[in-house]
């Protein structure tokens, strides 16, 4: 055996005799150390998410003011609105995307169904999706994060009663909402593993009025995006319609909900749906 005496700063100089078992079990050992430091350090970054149906709250309004004081109390990463204006975020800083604006309804010039907002610059902008999704309710963008790169999609499928009783009056109950699920699956489906679906899905998973064909539809649609948001959220301990789900790459570690009233006043129809998430094991 050779005597230890040799030490470089590089671990992979340090191990300079091959026939010097001593050596090559410690340098095993740092190495796995380090590995396992690494992989702790990845599992406590986190990414704060958060999606808000803001009814078409104007930016100016006193209820936008409570959204926005609430969104900013969580310190997201990330953010969805849905039904909402496209300067909602303005004061804010960061960088939007948005949806288009031909998706059926009276758009005010600044309506957007979505809205994505990051603290960093968005690249590969979509707002098409796929020739089949319903226009005007779909974006996605990859955005820088803690966590590498990010796919955001946000999504806001048409509820049950969409142009049935209002609107065109041409449609049966849950047809749009069908039709929006078909063309999102083969959406969700080439997104990559690093990749989050959220927005207003307009279910409530486990609801008893929610057909069981619709309901499964929306599971299978997004069978590579587990939704982490349902069941009841607290601390209103109520059930979500606007959900949050995750790509292979993501696990969730915390889901809860912010309150849509101050005092006695609603400050929007939906209330807001956040999430903690950080890599998968």
């Amino acid at each position: 055996m050779l005597p230890l005496h040799i030490r470089y700063p590089d671990l992979r100089g340090w191990v300079a005799k091959l026939d010097c078992e001593q050596d090559v079990t410690s340098a095993t050992k740092v190495l796995h150390r380090r590995s396992h430091a690494r992989t702790l350090a990845n599992s406590m970054v986190t990414l704060t998410i958060a999606t808000w149906n803001t009814e078409w709250r104007k930016p100016a309004s006193g209820d936008a003011d409570v959204i926005r004081e609430r969104l900013e109390a969580i310190e997201p990463d990330l953010v969805c609105l849905t039904e909402t204006h496209m300067d909602f975020l303005q004061s804010w800083g960061g960088y939007t995307v948005h949806s288009t604006d031909d998706w059926g309804g009276k758009t005010f010039g600044s309506r957007r169904e979505v809205l994505l907002w990051s603290k960093f610059p968005w690249r590969d902008v979509d707002t098409l999706g796929s020739p089949d999704l319903p226009p005007g309710r779909f974006a996605s963008a990859v955005t820088q994060t803690a966590l590498g790169d990010v796919t955001l999609a946000g999504v806001v499928i048409p509820y049950h009663m969409s142009n049935v009783r209002y609107g065109t009056r041409n449609r049966r109950l849950w047809e749009l909402h069908g039709i929006y699920l078909d063309a999102l699956a083969q959406v969700a489906s080439a997104l990559p593993r690093n990749s989050i679906v959220l927005g207003d899905f307009n279910q409530r998973l486990g609801n008893s009025w929610v057909p069981r064909a619709v309901r499964d539809k929306l599971l299978s649609a997004l069978s590579e995006h587990p939704i982490v948001t349902g069941g009841e959220l607290e601390p209103l301990g109520r059930a979500a319609i606007d959900h949050v789900a995750l790509g292979g790459a993501f696990q969730a570690t915390r889901t809860w909900a912010i309150s849509n009233y101050n005092a006695e006043r609603r400050i929007s129809d939906h209330f807001g749906v956040c999430a903690v998430i950080q890599e998968a094991a």
